[in-house]
């Protein structure tokens, strides 16, 4: 309970994007359930936590350039939402499609199946073709996190920070032979201090 606490506080004052201050706001407004909560504090963190991976993007006449990967990049490799399960397998094989085309993997991914992207009700952990289901996001986030760890898997660009903060906050791994990104760990100091 301490760290939503004192994760929400620090949210207050270090959010910018629209989407993640309506959660806030929302937050603030209405009585919403623990689920809901966890939910909204892991979509926030990618606004806190704000990406700075750039990915190659391949130009008509096969130019190449670098963009910036945005906060709601780094929120939709890490989670996605969907209202029924057929929507979540097609927009799945759309992701697999898209890898395919730049040669690239499709890496473990949270994702949700409800009403809203704060109101799922079914989480799953899509991984080599297969949905695995759990009870809670927080089940999802703790499965999903040791694919990437026993596999040596390497976190999305995208979602780097953010997994790279779940990895130090909440399950205490240094990472070998990599000094913690500034904004990781500032963000867990401030959060130890609460």
């Amino acid at each position: 309970m301490q760290f939503r606490e004192g994760f929400l506080e620090l949210a207050q004052t270090r959010t910018k994007e629209s989407f993640s201050l309506d959660i806030l706001k929302k937050f603030q407004t209405e009585n919403v359930s623990e689920g809901t909560l966890d939910t909204g504090i892991l979509l926030i963190l990618h606004s806190v936590l704000v990406p700075t991976a750039r990915r190659i993007i391949k130009k008509p006449n096969n130019k190449k350039i670098g963009v910036k990967v945005t906060i709601a990049d780094s929120r939709n490799s890490f989670y996605i939402q969907f209202a029924t399960s057929g929507e979540l397998e097609t927009a799945i094989q759309d992701q697999i499609d898209i890898q395919l085309k730049n040669k690239d993997c499709l890496q473990p991914i949270i994702c949700g199946i409800g009403p809203s992207v704060l109101e799922a009700n079914e989480f799953f952990v899509y991984f080599a073709d297969i949905f695995y289901k759990f009870e809670s996001i927080i089940a999802a986030v703790e499965a999903c996190f040791k694919i990437f760890y026993v596999l040596n898997l390497k976190y999305p660009e995208s979602c780097k920070l953010v997994w790279l903060f779940i990895q130090e906050f909440f399950f205490n791994f240094p990472i070998p032979g990599c000094d913690m990104h500034p904004s990781v760990k500032s963000l867990a100091n401030d959060l130890k201090k609460n």
